[in-house]
């Protein structure tokens, strides 16, 4: 187990994690290649300007995980231990990232640009995507209620299969929404 600790400038590449316990660490400019966190929990833990690529979180337990100035590449948290994930992201780049069938309850992807991710049904009431790039990105099936979209770009949603009540979107943005009933605005 580790605890309070501060990892800097690591690279670890098709390390097992599987099994390891962090609780209230840091990590700094550290990266992750194909790795397996398969069973590692980590719990109030910071990543902050790390790079995770193509790793394994099969049953990982993030529970107060913060991601900041990160980058995220195919990373299945939809796999993760959903019974207390959290995690939260700013300022990141997370591309071909699953979050399906997730309980994101009001948590924040501030600033950071979603490229080509996965929302199926996924409970993001109440969440933030202020200032997001969403290029690519799918919503499914998932509860949006109260999200807040202002000054986020590229929001392709889908009004008929996704909850959208008091959701907050720019003009612009909300003006994609208009798409999926075959509206012409001119």
């Amino acid at each position: 187990m580790y605890e309070h600790q501060t990892f800097e400038k690591k690279e670890y590449t098709r390390v097992d994690f599987s099994k390891e316990v962090f609780q209230d660490c840091t990590f700094n400019k550290c990266t992750f290649t194909e790795c397996r966190f398969g069973g590692a929990q980590f719990v109030d833990c910071i990543f902050e300007g790390c790079q995770l690529l193509s790793g394994n979180f099969d049953t990982c337990c993030l529970h107060g995980v913060v991601f900041k100035a990160c980058k995220i590449v195919a990373a299945g948290f939809n796999l993760c231990d959903q019974r207390i994930f959290s995690l939260e992201a700013e300022d990141c780049m997370m591309l071909s990232c699953n979050f399906s069938e997730l309980n994101m309850k009001g948590k924040s992807f501030k600033g950071c640009r979603l490229k080509e991710c996965f929302f199926t049904e996924t409970n993001l009431v109440g969440a933030s995507f202020s200032g997001a790039d969403l290029e690519g990105s799918v919503f499914h099936h998932s509860k949006l209620n109260g999200v807040d979209f202002r000054g986020a770009k590229n929001v392709s949603i889908d009004p008929q299969t996704n909850v959208l009540a008091k959701a907050q979107f720019d003009v612009t943005e909300a003006l994609n929404l208009l798409n999926y009933f075959e509206i012409i605005v001119s």
